[in-house]
């Protein structure tokens, strides 16, 4: 019943292992009738949905349907577009930045986030952009790489989440559950 329970999680939950464990935790506490603190009785005789999703927030976890891998890929790229006519070249030479290997050797050594930061001109978003573009590459080998290019400045000035879906950002198709 628990590989069930388990499996059943992986399609509603974002993290279904903690999902599962806080689930576990406080369905078995409701039934012993203690609280978190397993001091004293507790009065509360019932879940809520709410209470449910506030232990799942508590626990890392969230509500999340389940969408099919190419619709993401979809919204990434469509979303990766906006903002990338950028001039990256002088003269019609492109300059090879050494931050890109740098970021790539980060990226290979397993890091997840990277901030990149330097003065206005130094050339941050030709380099990012550079680095799409061979991530971009590098799903044709490696399907489980999904690259996503997002230029805030786009974005900035608006104020809804209706108006960046107008836009082509999409904040709802970043919330997923893995495959």
């Amino acid at each position: 019943m628990e590989s069930q329970l388990y499996e059943r999680l992986r399609f509603m939950a974002s993290n279904p292992r903690a999902a599962y464990d806080t689930l576990w935790k406080n369905i078995d506490q409701l039934g012993a009738r203690i609280n978190s603190s397993n001091l004293s009785t507790s009065f509360q005789h019932r879940l809520t949905k709410d209470d449910l999703k506030a232990f799942l927030q508590q626990a890392g976890a969230m509500l999340a349907p389940s969408i099919n891998i190419e619709e993401i890929r979809a919204s990434f790229a469509s979303t990766s577009a906006i903002g990338r006519s950028w001039q990256r070249s002088i003269a019609g030479q492109c300059i090879n930045r050494s931050i890109v290997s740098e970021l790539f050797e980060v990226i290979n050594d397993g890091k997840r986030t990277i901030l990149l930061t330097g003065f206005p001109g130094s050339g941050k978003t030709c380099a990012i952009l550079a680095m799409q573009e061979a991530l971009e590459q590098r799903v044709k080998d490696c399907s489980d790489l999904v690259p996503l290019f997002v230029q805030a400045r786009e974005f900035a000035d608006l104020a809804t989440e209706q108006e960046r879906k107008a836009l082509g950002f999409d904040v709802s198709t970043f919330f997923w559950t893995q495959c």
